[in-house]
């Protein structure tokens, strides 16, 4: 089933990240799926899980991640330089106050 075609799919694309010291993150990110859905599986053989929404969020993360780390090695095969990822989170505008001081 899905859960299954998730935890191949995160594996295989593990193993494209691994080779490239650049996408370390999305080895260990793509491995802590599969982690999560065996737990996931285990946890749901002794307990009615059956509305828990997680392993879509894990089935979306899998794929964005992979999307990512193809797009990389494609990317850096064809010659082009990697897209930079920057060290800390822009910073989001203030938020309008509703209540006049």
């Amino acid at each position: 089933g899905v859960g299954l075609s998730t935890y191949l799919a995160a594996g295989r694309a593990a193993k494209l990240a691994i080779a490239h010291e650049d996408l370390a993150w999305a080895a260990a990110l793509l491995n802590m799926c599969k982690v999560s859905l065996v737990a996931f599986a285990v946890g749901g053989a002794f307990l009615s899980l059956a509305y828990w929404d997680m392993p879509y969020y894990l089935v979306v993360l899998v794929v964005v991640t992979n999307l990512l780390v193809r797009s990389h090695i494609a990317r850096t095969a064809a010659g082009g330089a990697p897209v930079p990822v920057p060290s800390t989170p822009p910073r989001l505008p203030a938020a309008p106050r509703l209540v006049k001081p």
